[in-house]
């Protein structure tokens, strides 16, 4: 078996997802579905490896106000120093942070939790600052999340019930922080199930022939009720790179597909250095 190292939570892609992301992750687990589903939606796993810089206590414990900095660009020192300094200087309290550095492609990835309640600024001021400080790095223009909105999340689903059972009812026990807005698939079987939970459920089916078509009404969908993030539970069609370049898509799968397509994948994800977690991740 391959020996792999658990570095980020299930639920940390899920809110990474709820952001954006524009590269594709592949995490893998031998457990089986059903704890995979547990371990995903959970949002009290502990950090198994957690970098604190808590450059500030926060000031207001009882209600934190929190958000999710996320940035890549070339590998350089003083990055990390550079943001921890900023965020510190306009009064924010780093929670945690998480940094990769790949050296194959001469790439630095970070991604700060950080409480700004006691923020001496304002946003537009700490927006451009971290602006600043991407571009005298070279690096891509940052993705921010403030976290005070809720993130509209679309189902995909077939025949298989458990992965939207999973789903649905950890967010009816309002473990994750979202709303399930609708649920799309290409048969009718599952549509007693999401009428139970008062979701609307839309039938597309799909074929060879109108699989374009069909897509392209999917997405207008989409569009129509503001998705943010589309989930695949067990929806047994292979969607396209303009579905995939339209919205960013978990598919809770443990394979290694699409990344690494043909044989050992493992050892090559072990090569590329891919973290462990427990679903595929496809942006």
């Amino acid at each position: 078996s391959q020996s792999t190292t658990t570095i980020t939570p299930c639920r940390r892609i899920l809110e990474d997802m709820l952001i954006t992301s524009r590269s594709i992750r592949c995490v893998f687990t031998r457990s089986p579905l059903p704890l995979l589903l547990l371990l995903f939606l959970s949002s009290n796993i502990p950090t198994a490896i957690s970098m604190s810089l808590a450059a500030t206590p926060a000031t207001n414990a009882g209600n934190p106000q929190t958000a999710i900095l996320r940035v890549y660009g070339p590998d350089a020192n003083g990055i990390v120093a550079s943001f921890a300094q900023l965020l510190y200087g306009h009064g924010c309290g780093i929670i945690d942070s998480e940094n990769h550095a790949d050296h194959e492609g001469q790439l630095f990835f970070e991604r700060i939790h950080f409480d700004y309640s006691g923020m001496k600024t304002d946003r537009i001021t700490l927006t451009s600052g971290i602006e600043q400080v991407c571009q005298r790095f070279n690096m891509e223009p940052p993705q921010l999340d403030w976290g005070d909105k809720r993130k509209q999340v679309a189902v995909m689903v077939s025949k298989y019930d458990h992965c939207l059972w999973e789903l649905l009812l950890r967010h009816r026990a309002g473990e994750l922080n979202c709303d399930i807005a609708l649920i799309l698939s290409n048969h009718p079987d599952l549509k007693p199930i999401a009428e139970s939970f008062g979701i609307p459920f839309h039938v597309f089916k799909v074929t060879k022939d109108t699989k374009k078509e069909v897509e392209t009404q999917e997405l207008a969908l989409l569009q129509e009720h503001s998705i943010d993030l589309v989930v695949l539970a067990r929806y047994m069609q292979i969607i396209t790179d303009d579905f995939c370049a339209a919205y960013p898509v978990i598919n809770i799968h443990h394979s290694f597909l699409p990344a690494f397509i043909g044989g050992r994948p493992y050892h090559r994800a072990h090569a590329r250095g891919v973290k462990v977690c427990c679903c595929c991740c496809l942006t």
